[in-house]
């Protein structure tokens, strides 16, 4: 067992430009870390206030090559106007732990190079759906046809969503990540070559994988690429990027495997 007696890394802190008071030791949790986790496994902390367990994890990569990957939780609470992290631009610890572990990455490449060095992270917030479907609310009170109807209501008066602008691809992509079963770790790929006229991507995470496009308008050539060389995957599309002949092409061709948004 490993018992903890206090200290902090303010010495690493002031180098890094962060202050914050008594930042628990990375070499501390990576002593707990390397006691419990296995190549590749995920370590979850659910209060990551500094964001010394992701230090710890990216460290340990490097020196053991463990492929460990880690999730923080931390609540935006704010912090006082009195303290020194807010003189220095910290609203909330929440943004200073997400600063700390983009400084402590930089801190490593620098450190032993950059060459098969992983220390890029993901940064989510809870928000509400892109899709006008999950924001509906069921009354119990009204039979089911009563509630489709209603819902058929609800998702034509929130319009045409507007899927396919740049500004909420990212947010888009990890919310049908998420949905879809692909996780927070998946990976996007480019297919640029196999598909010059339109921005196909595969998505892939979790041990699946899917062919994803939301581009406004499907190329007459990406559904033929499509409808003819990979039957064998997902697909998912956004349902205003097809006009009636790409559209019944590709139903027929992949069934149950093809997904509009």
């Amino acid at each position: 067992s490993l018992l903890y007696h206090g200290g902090s890394d303010d010495a690493l802190f002031k180098r890094m430009g962060i202050p914050f008071d008594n930042p628990k030791p990375v070499d501390v949790a990576k002593r707990l870390i390397g006691g419990f986790l296995n190549e590749g496994d995920i370590v979850l902390d659910f209060f990551a206030g500094s964001g010394t367990t992701a230090h710890a994890a990216m460290e340990m990569n490097v020196e053991r090559n463990k492929g460990i990957r880690y999730i923080l939780v931390q609540v935006p609470e704010r912090i006082d106007k009195k303290h020194a992290a807010f003189k220095a631009g910290y609203k909330t610890i929440s943004g200073l732990c997400i600063d700390r572990v983009a400084k402590a990455g930089e801190a490593i490449r620098s450190a032993n190079g950059t060459v098969g060095i992983d220390t890029g992270f993901r940064v989510y917030c809870l928000a509400i759906s892109h899709f006008p479907e999950n924001l509906y609310n069921y009354d119990p009170a009204k039979s089911e046809e009563q509630n489709l109807a209603a819902l058929d209501a609800h998702i034509k008066a929130a319009g045409r969503p507007r899927l396919f602008e740049d500004k909420n691809q990212d947010n888009l992509v990890a919310e049908l990540a998420l949905k879809n079963g692909y996780g927070l770790f998946f990976t996007l790929e480019r297919m640029s070559e196999a598909f010059p006229g339109n921005k196909v991507y595969r998505l892939s995470g979790n041990g699946h994988e899917t062919l994803l496009c939301l581009d406004a308008a499907l190329a007459k050539e990406t559904a033929d690429s499509l409808a003819e060389q990979y039957l064998d995957h997902q697909l998912i599309l956004s349902q205003y990027a097809l006009n009636s002949g790409n559209k019944r092409k590709l139903q027929r061709a992949f069934g149950d495997n093809l997904r509009m948004v």
